[in-house]
């Protein structure tokens, strides 16, 4: 599932379609599947009841181990580095959507036309700092 809002936010129709708020909302609802998946393997990886199945076990409810030490097996070391990679990921996603809706609102406030002043190159100084915009803090004009 989150593999698929993935898929679906990174098709530019449906950028066009929705705006980039809602795409955005896309990639995070995306993450907290993946974050949750996650989260799964590690359960099974550190519950080894689950993972070894034989004919007399496999009609048999498993003990579930929320937190567990596994340090040699591969499987509990791929899932418990996976993990937190997931729960940082969520958060880069959540202030990259938060950063967006400000770029957003920052655009609006440097590039519409301001009935009092109309001065959009100073404004974008402001905002931007003078260097960005090719001239020196010195007053030398433009470089």
């Amino acid at each position: 599932m989150g593999s698929a809002c993935f898929v679906l936010g990174s098709v530019p129709a449906y950028l066009n379609a929705v705006g980039g708020t809602v795409d955005g909302v896309t990639y995070f609802v995306g993450s907290i599947f993946f974050t949750c998946a996650s989260f799964a393997q590690l359960a099974q990886a550190q519950s080894p009841a689950m993972t070894s199945v034989d004919a007399t076990g496999q009609h048999r409810p498993a003990p579930l181990h929320l937190y567990g030490w596994l340090p040699h097996d591969r499987n509990w070391l791929a899932a418990v580095t996976q993990f937190p990679g997931t729960i940082y990921f969520n958060v880069s996603t959540l202030a990259a959507l938060t950063h967006n809706a400000n770029a957003a609102q920052e655009d609006r406030y440097v590039w519409r036309p301001d009935p009092v002043r109309l001065d959009a190159v100073p404004r974008l100084e402001r905002v931007r700092g003078p260097r960005r915009l090719g001239r020196s803090p010195a007053g030398r004009g433009w470089c």
